[in-house]
């Protein structure tokens, strides 16, 4: 499995660490977590750490990731710890959501939790 996922309740985010190469069949498990974990939440954001993942296994993985994360509704998805070639494969995949959720980069999980936070906000 290339991630790891989990619910913060203490947050109200998923928590994804992805690990190694992010394959489509990894897309697909992690849409059957996510949809458990996000099951009557109002707030649909996930924070992912990059600091692991390799790249996305094709340009399925990264059409399948994009249209989970549009059917799953969620509302802002923001990525750490990535280095350049990952951030790329990153901003390949909000490109891919056609604008439906917004998404930011940061150095920091700190930082990423408290941009949700704002974007909660803002909404």
């Amino acid at each position: 499995m290339g991630y790891e996922a989990k619910y913060d309740a203490d947050n109200e985010v998923v928590s994804l660490k992805i690990i190694g190469i992010y394959t489509a069949d990894d897309a697909r498990a992690f849409n059957k977590d996510a949809e458990s974990m996000l099951k009557d939440k109002a707030i649909r954001q996930i924070m992912v750490d990059l600091a692991e993942a390799g790249k996305f296994g094709g340009t399925e993985a990264r059409k399948t990731t994009a249209q989970q994360m549009k059917r799953l509704e969620v509302q802002a998805m923001a990525m750490f710890n990535a280095r350049p070639a990952v951030r790329i494969m990153g901003k390949i995949l909000t490109k891919l959501t056609g604008g439906s959720m917004k998404a930011g980069f940061f150095t920091t999980p700190a930082e990423a939790l408290l941009w949700l936070k704002q974007e909660r906000t803002q909404a």
